[in-house]
């Protein structure tokens, strides 16, 4: 009866961890199928500026005043062409 009970809870935390690595898997594949962010800005908003904080470096609209991802300051006028 007890080793009924811990198949169960093992299967379920099998089924938990799957849909973790399905779910990871389907969306970097996803994201890949995108293509890069900063072109995607681009596309939209016509310019695009760079995080100048190092391990960041993510991209953001030019006019923006934070960065998206990590929330640091993003200094004025910095605008480039990605």
């Amino acid at each position: 009866m007890e080793q009924d009970n811990y198949s169960i809870l093992y299967f379920i935390l099998l089924m938990v961890f799957v849909c973790a690595v399905v779910t990871v898997f389907v969306r970097s594949v996803f994201q890949g199928l995108r293509g890069d962010p900063a072109r995607q800005l681009l596309r939209q908003y016509g310019a695009v500026q760079r995080c100048p904080r190092a391990g960041c470096h993510t991209s953001n609209v030019a006019a923006a005043r934070f960065c998206r991802r990590c929330g640091s300051a993003l200094p004025p006028k910095m605008l480039s062409r990605a």
